[in-house]
């Protein structure tokens, strides 16, 4: 996965891209501006390690890695120090773990959302990793999901989830709360997996 972002460094503005390389369970930093290049993580259990990361994002100068087969979302500094992890969520007031940690996206609030494939939910935490609330389940109707393989947030707040399973994209708000569902009669829109948003407001998918 690959996602570019600007990062408030002091006064400057240092342009990053970030990705995720599965097989060698590391990320792979570099500065594009001034070439500099900067790789951290192995494959491993540990707090610093990864097993089949499969998801990245950027907020208040860290990075927040979706570390799939150790379920759970890890942060690090902009230098891949590691800061904290967390691999629970809330839910009828009873702690629960992932399943299964397959995507993590941030929006311009502050707010990071984790996608949980196996069990068809968004949980979303504030950037330490507080539990804030959840949506989506197992189904077909517009507000369940079917196999959700990636998220992204917009720049103006709303969510875009890859319904796999279904065919389609569906957006939502900040909230989770459904807005409109892409889908295509000619039936070309079959079982996507990613999607990336312009800031002119196009989707490809």
């Amino acid at each position: 996965m690959r996602k570019k972002s600007y990062v408030n460094i002091g006064k400057n503005f240092l342009r990053f891209l970030l990705i995720s390389i599965v097989m060698r369970s590391c990320v792979f930093a570099a500065e594009l501006d001034l070439k500099a290049e900067q790789a951290f993580g192995k494959k491993g259990y540990h707090f610093g390690r990864f097993r089949r990361p499969s998801g990245i994002t950027l907020l208040n100068r860290h990075i927040y890695v979706a570390d799939s087969r150790n379920r759970r979302v890890k942060r690090f500094s902009l230098k891949g120090a590691f800061v904290s992890l967390f691999d629970e969520y809330e839910e009828d007031g009873e702690r629960e773990g992932f399943e299964s940690v397959d995507a993590v996206s941030s929006s311009p609030t502050g707010v990071l959302y984790v996608l949980d494939s196996e069990n068809s939910l968004v949980t979303m935490f504030d950037r330490f990793g507080g539990y804030i609330d959840q949506f989506g389940a197992f189904g077909h109707s517009s507000t369940r999901y079917n196999e959700p393989s990636r998220l992204v947030c917009d720049a103006l707040g709303d969510l875009f989830i890859v319904d796999t399973g279904n065919n389609r994209v569906v957006k939502t708000d900040e909230r989770g709360q459904f807005i409109l569902s892409i889908t295509s009669k000619e039936h070309l829109l079959v079982s996507p997996i990613d999607l990336v948003s312009t800031s002119s407001g196009y989707v490809y998918i």
